[in-house]
């Protein structure tokens, strides 16, 4: 039998190429079982997008450069002629809309799962796309009400993620509503045990629902961030002082040296909570038995309550009174203080029962920082490609997102685990309801009736 040499590196010019899927039969050592026969059943060149040269390989591929190397779907046009693979943007846009659509029932899957989720994070981000005209203006009735029309060349919208240890859940939407995480949440039927850490914008309503009858009802524990509370006190201090320490002339003129002292109390105040905090995370995870909520009860609380003591004294200080509707006029405060510690010290007088929340609860934790670690590859996505097209587009790539923070999430390969999970819908594609125009073209996602035993097998997690 001949030997084939395989050279370190190779250049391979991309022609017309057709690979053929074949399905066989094996025994339990991986072996071919040649007595069986199999008939084969995907042919990517004419089953994968249809009436397209598209290969499942090669859209594997494009979606790795578009995800993992963060180049917009231009420049990857513009990388694979070097290859001789002609494709134009428009043509790669339309792919990665079937694809999308293909692969919809797997995202679907994915977010079954938030009901067995004890922890999650949620936190959005903006967005940009060039399409126009999404966004209503106000009704002929109402012309005092502020247009939401863009007038600059791109249309901010947002991206929504809701993380747990299992799954990451990316949504693009146009209005920056706490109701669309929170309707994800509860269509998913989230424990009611379940702890949602999130920022100050996810206000007291967010944990609550209403039945039919107007009763109002906590569905699960809701805690917000405290880096977003020590961020305050430290843009106080970074701003009102030099590199040495000493406060700038702003604050000296002013008389805000104690706005300086009060900053760095909290700082270091909430920094050491987190460091006895996560101390009781580690001594709890070495022993079980332990119960995390009598540990915080007992040697955090005190120093929490502590902080509170504190923000509550120097708020009553500082409180701004309103206008009396009578005499219109204002009560002056007792102490003068700049617009950054009155602004810090609001937000923890205004937060204090959600800023405690974690306390009360054996999955609470003090940061969102996991959550907000994964954004930032979709902020690099967002700068580099300056905009997606349109907002079809970029729901497209918060669902490939998902997919790849996922896959991140359980070292899975990315790349292999997109052309596995293609391959394989493609077998069940008669299985999933499509959205088509007039002449027949995929345009999105309806529906499915593929078995919950397959989409659990194509979960990253049980591909890893």
């Amino acid at each position: 039998m001949p030997k084939f040499n395989t050279a370190p590196t190779a250049i391979i010019s991309y022609n017309h190429i057709v690979i053929k899927l074949q399905v066989v039969a094996v025994d339990e050592n991986d072996n071919e079982i040649s007595e069986v026969k199999v008939t084969p059943t995907v042919y990517p060149e004419t089953d994968f997008l249809k009436k397209s040269s598209m290969s499942i390989g090669l859209m594997s591929l494009i979606l790795e450069q578009w995800l993992v190397l963060k180049s917009p779907l231009n420049r990857i046009s513009q990388y694979l002629l070097r290859y001789n693979i002609s494709f134009t943007r428009q043509q790669l846009y339309s792919y990665t809309d079937t694809t999308a659509a293909l692969l919809m029932p797997i995202f679907k899957h994915m977010e079954s799962y938030l009901k067995e989720a004890t922890f999650i994070g949620v936190d959005e981000t903006y967005w940009s796309c060039r399409e126009k005209g999404k966004i209503k203006g106000p009704p002929e009735d109402e012309p005092g009400r502020k247009s939401h029309r863009s007038k600059s060349k791109t249309l901010r919208s947002y991206v929504f993620g809701i993380v747990s240890k299992k799954v990451c859940l990316y949504y693009h939407s146009l209005e920056r509503s706490a109701d669309i995480p929170k309707n994800i949440i509860l269509d998913n039927q989230v424990s009611a045990d379940c702890f949602i850490e999130s920022d100050a914008f996810y206000r007291k309503m967010f944990s609550i629902k209403k039945d039919k009858d107007g009763h109002s009802s906590r569905v699960f524990s809701h805690g917000i961030c405290w880096v977003h509370g020590r961020r305050n006190f430290c843009e106080l201090v970074n701003y009102g002082t030099h590199k040495n320490g000493s406060p700038i002339q702003e604050i000296i003129d002013n008389h805000w040296e104690q706005d300086i002292e009060d900053a760095r109390y909290f700082i270091e105040s909430i920094t050491n909570c987190f460091k006895v905090h996560n101390t009781l995370v580690e001594k709890c995870i070495k022993n079980e038995k332990l119960d995390i909520c009598e540990l915080k009860k007992k040697e955090l609380t005190p120093l929490i309550d502590k902080i509170f003591d504190k923000a509550h004294n120097i708020y009553k200080t500082i409180k701004k009174e309103r206008a009396n509707s009578k005499e219109k006029q204002n009560a002056e405060p007792e102490r003068k203080c700049s617009d950054r510690l009155y602004k810090s010290i609001v937000y923890m007088v205004n937060n204090e029962d959600r800023l405690k929340a974690f306390l009360s609860s054996p999955y609470g934790v003090m940061t969102n920082n996991e959550t907000e670690e994964k954004f930032r590859e979709l902020d690099l996505l967002r700068n580099g490609m300056i905009a997606s097209d349109t907002c079809k587009g970029a729901s497209n790539l918060t669902e490939f997102y998902s997919l790849y923070k996922t896959c991140l999430l359980h070292n899975t390969d990315f790349r292999t685990y997109i052309k596995t999970i293609i391959t394989i819908m493609m077998l069940h594609v008669n299985e999933i309801e499509f959205e088509k125009d007039s002449k027949g073209t995929i345009t999105g996602y309806k529906d499915h009736k593929i078995s919950s035993e397959i989409l659990d097998e194509l979960m990253p997690w049980n591909m890893a």
